[in-house]
């Protein structure tokens, strides 16, 4: 057989197994990596820890899905401090670690190693978290009405409660002039939905009450009518109060069992309780500065670990939601409790918590474990690009070069056959010869 003929099938066998071959080197695996989400450092800590979530995802051409990885370690370096944290991320991809480097301040910078599942997830240098900003939000429930001679203002504790579990409505009454009343009887009668432990209530000296009431349903209401001793008009009529409208509720929430009020330098373990009997419970301890500890709790019921704490306001924040602490919506709450000895009475402790409702904690992406691969992978991609329409190019040269060359020998062998066969025959078998490459090639740079 003519060699020639042989070449003009070989070329194009070779032409594919290189575009083949160039295809696979730029063909980018699933890449596993983390995802790290953090906040600022706690004011009032006994020693100073990062408090991540990182989340462990694949990246499989650009879309994302979350990979459980139980080897999972997360290394801090800050000069000569290592902290090290050992675990596993859950179903949602999800891990908390907290990693302590007793020196650390704000806006120090740390290195970062994050290791699973036998690969490298994420290196580098990680930026401080963003500060937060007007944490505290102070949250009246709204009224229908809300008039007379005594003003009553309503504050759920954590500013929702939550279905099926007991929480605390605390009740304001001060006059027109916005003095706390004290003494000032309160009769509670509750909607159909809503569970109250007493039927009356009576303010302490700076005007506060506490009922205490359980929302059975995620729509209900209540009214309170007040009567004071002291009277708040010119005419001397008796001083009261209404206010009537509906209790905020959370549904879908866990619940807290702690105290409203913890002694200081004390670790302690306080008990979840989820709403549900299945998933996974996002349970933190913040301050108004920073995280302090995290940790991904099992429904229906777990354990939540809290550090020894010094004095101040904390929220014990609860979710089914991985970032669920940043908007607080939907079933996310976040539960205020007070650090420190007792002092104080019990009153005016509520009446701290009741105006310490959380207007959420956000966090910052401060690492991303897939940056750095995303251009490895880019630059293999044009690699594998590369070799394949070198080999297109160099193919469609070689082919039309034996096409022509066996054009021209039939017509050096046969003049009756050059008649009969004019150049632009030749050209169309040349042209289409060719569009088998020119498709391939248009086909590698639309996928490119």
């Amino acid at each position: 057989m003519d060699r020639a003929r042989v070449a003009m099938f070989v070329v194009p066998l070779a032409a594919m197994t290189t575009l083949a071959a160039g295809l696979r080197v730029g063909a980018s695996d699933a890449l596993l990596g983390a995802i790290v989400y953090a906040a600022p450092l706690p004011l009032r800590a006994n020693a100073k820890a990062l408090v991540w979530q990182v989340a462990t995802l694949a990246d499989d051409h650009g879309v994302k899905e979350m990979r459980a990885i139980g080897d999972l370690q997360v290394v801090a370096l800050r000069g000569a401090e290592r902290a090290e944290w050992r675990g596993a991320s859950n179903a949602d991809g999800i891990a908390e670690a907290r990693l302590t480097l007793p020196s650390l301040g704000d806006g120090d910078a740390v290195r970062l190693e994050i290791r699973g599942a036998g690969e490298l997830l994420a290196e580098g240098r990680v930026e401080p978290a963003r500060p937060w900003a007007d944490v505290v939000r102070p949250t009246f429930a709204r009224p229908t009405r809300r008039e007379g001679a005594v003003m009553l203002d309503v504050a759920p504790v954590g500013s929702r409660l939550a279905v099926g579990f007991p929480g605390s409505l605390w009740v304001r009454a001060t006059d027109r002039a916005g003095r706390a009343l004290p003494d000032v009887g309160i009769d509670v009668e509750p909607e159909p939905g809503l569970d109250v432990t007493v039927p009356r209530v009576v303010t302490c000296a700076s005007g506060w009450a506490e009922i205490v009431a359980t929302p059975m349903f995620h729509i209900t209401g209540l009214s309170l009518r007040a009567h004071a001793h002291a009277t708040d008009a010119a005419d001397g009529a008796k001083a009261e109060g209404l206010w009537y409208g509906g209790i905020p509720v959370a549904g879908a929430a866990s619940h807290v069992a702690a105290p409203t009020r913890i002694a200081p330098g004390n670790a302690r373990t306080l008990d979840v309780f989820a709403a549900g009997t299945r998933g996974s419970i996002y349970a933190e301890l913040d301050d108004d500065h920073g995280r302090v500890v995290a940790q991904v709790l099992q429904a229906p019921r777990a354990a939540f670990e809290l550090p020894p704490l010094e004095p101040g306001v904390y929220w014990l924040v609860t979710s089914s939601e991985a970032r669920g602490a940043e908007s607080l919506t939907g079933g996310s709450l976040a539960r205020p409790i007070v650090v420190e000895g007792g002092e104080r009475a019990a009153c005016d402790v509520g009446a701290t918590l009741a105006l310490s409702s959380a207007a959420g904690f956000p966090r910052t992406v401060v690492f991303d474990g897939f940056a750095g691969r995303r251009e490895h992978a880019r630059e293999r991609h044009r690699l594998g690009a590369t070799i394949g329409l070198s080999a297109l190019v160099v193919a469609a040269a070689l082919e039309a070069l034996l096409l022509l060359r066996a054009a021209r020998m039939g017509a050096e062998l046969s003049p009756a056959l050059r008649r009969r066969a004019p150049a632009g025959s030749v050209a169309i078998a040349l042209l289409a010869g060719l569009l088998g490459f020119a498709l391939l090639a248009a086909l590698l740079l639309y996928r490119g």
